[in-house]
């Protein structure tokens, strides 16, 4: 059977203490430090917005809902990391009859401790909810049509629509469905029982009617970045592929996928055929779409249950190969990947997660020594008015809206009745590539404090670490003129 590889026997004791086991390695994986280190930008735009416009994510992370009070860093993550958590069992019992128990538990011990999941189950941000969604949609997609099940179907339609409300970018999974059932039958392969007319109208009719409308709005949307930002750039075409690559833990996760679809398309072309596009097409549109827009390894996370699949098939067909040295292959391919993924997630605890910007901290020492009208000079205007909600609006200076640079020091007086100090809250990076701003904060300012996490053990986890530390420099009274307030100025003169 062109299928190949299925299971309908029910699960053994054995077999499901082995995915419970990997579940609870799963969960203790994403919940260490979970909460440790503060939020970040986008994270604090899916708390204080998204979640109050989008009426799925509204309902699936109501626990979240600020209402204009913050909450932890832990309950922030507690949804997303709960769903990374159960994404583990759900691939093994989504995968199991399709292909069989022994590559369904493969993928899902890969999943388990898979880096890039694991640190988007540890973000307030809607991304393991699209992988979960996704594992569903695909896996019942592909029973669906193989199986001719209504049933499935249904379920597969359902999966799709909750992938495609998590976030926007769940679009990129309907191609893989369209490629599917188009390559079938212009490669010969043998058909599926339930590819016929009616499965496809029934399951593609909801997406075309819903999306005929939104036509118009993509339209504008290319024609204005075509003629703002311009298309061609090769380079950013890469960029999906080398995020992927690095959080992934290296090439190694990447090669060994396209190596066992290679082996498994020989004995079963149409199951590796849709393994294939399901863990690779998302990531070819995304390099595509990255020539003209901002694409990143998040954007393509629903390919993840394909490239577990894709990378437990060459394990699992060598292992049962039967001569030593084909289970010595299979070792070693497992073993390459697991170093591999266990290399990327120590990699990600001890620089990426241990080193994040430090909000949070640098915040709250502001709100303790900052006088009554001190101004505040933020990098990040959101996260310093989310973890300080009591601070007037107006006492928030971005730093990227200053019209011009500080005055030198000559020129500088403060008014009559003006702000008693500035305060300065930059990263290292950010600050060195301004040189005007960082000459007049070193020359005017000093260090309060700098809230860099020291000993980083690793030559890239110190530069890493310093990307990434906030610095908070005090400065003496001084007058900081905004774009609007300059303007205000220049109507006043003109009067």
């Amino acid at each position: 059977m062109t299928g190949g590889g299925r299971s309908a026997e029910p699960p053994g004791a054995a077999e499901v203490g082995v995915v419970l086991a990997l579940t609870l390695l799963g969960a203790a994986l994403r919940f260490h430090r979970l909460g440790e280190w503060s939020l970040w930008l986008d994270e604090i735009l899916v708390l204080t917005h998204d979640i109050q416009h989008n009426w799925f994510l509204r309902l699936l992370m109501a626990p979240l809902l600020t209402d204009g009070v913050r909450v932890s860093e832990a309950t922030a993550r507690l949804i997303p990391c709960l769903a990374g958590v159960v994404t583990v069992p759900v691939l093994w019992w989504a995968s199991r009859r399709p292909f069989g128990s022994a590559i369904a538990v493969t993928a899902s011990g890969l999943l388990a401790i898979s880096s890039w999941h694991i640190g988007w189950s540890q973000n307030a941000r809607p991304f393991t909810l699209v992988a979960l969604f996704a594992t569903v949609a695909g896996l019942a997609f592909y029973r669906a049509f193989e199986e001719d099940s209504r049933p499935w179907l249904i379920g597969a339609l359902a999966a799709t629509l909750a992938t495609l409300a998590a976030h926007y970018t769940a679009a990129l999974l309907l191609p893989v469905f369209v490629a599917y059932l188009v390559l079938v039958p212009l490669l010969g392969l043998e058909r599926p029982a339930g590819l016929t007319w009616r499965n496809a109208a029934l399951f593609f009719a909801p997406f075309v009617l819903a999306g005929l409308p939104m036509l118009v709005h993509v339209r504008n949307f290319v024609l204005w970045y075509a003629e703002n930002r311009g298309f061609f750039d090769p380079l950013r075409s890469l960029a999906p592929a080398l995020h992927l690559a690095k959080d992934l833990g290296g090439a190694p996760v990447l090669l060994v996928p396209l190596a066992g679809l290679a082996i498994d398309w020989q004995r079963h072309p149409r199951r590796a055929l849709f393994v294939g596009l399901f863990a690779f097409l998302p990531l070819v549109q995304a390099s595509l779409l990255s020539t003209f827009m901002p694409v990143f390894s998040q954007h393509v996370i629903l390919a993840v249950p394909g490239l577990m699949i894709a990378t437990a098939l060459p394990v699992v067909g060598l292992w049962r190969e039967g001569p030593a040295t084909a289970r010595w292959a299979a070792g070693a391919l497992l073993g390459v990947v697991v170093l591999s993924s266990v290399t990327a997630a120590f990699y990600y605890f001890e620089v990426d997660h241990g080193n994040r910007r430090r909000w949070d901290e640098v915040v709250e020492r502001v709100l303790v020594e900052r006088g009554p009208h001190d101004r505040v000079l933020t990098q990040s205007r959101v996260a310093t008015e989310y973890y300080a909600p009591a601070l007037e609006r107006e006492l928030i200076v971005p730093i990227r809206q200053l019209r011009r640079e500080p005055p030198p020091p000559a020129t500088r007086a403060p008014e009559a009745g003006g702000p008693e100090s500035s305060w300065v809250v930059v990263t290292d990076f950010y600050l060195r590539d301004r040189a005007a701003f960082r000459d007049w904060v070193q020359a005017e300012c000093h260090l309060a404090e700098d809230f860099h996490r020291e000993g980083a053990r690793f030559r890239d986890g110190y530069y890493r670490s310093r990307q990434q530390a906030v610095n908070l420099w005090r400065c003496p009274p001084t007058e900081v003129v905004r774009a609007e307030e300059e303007d205000e100025e220049e109507e006043e003169r003109d009067g």
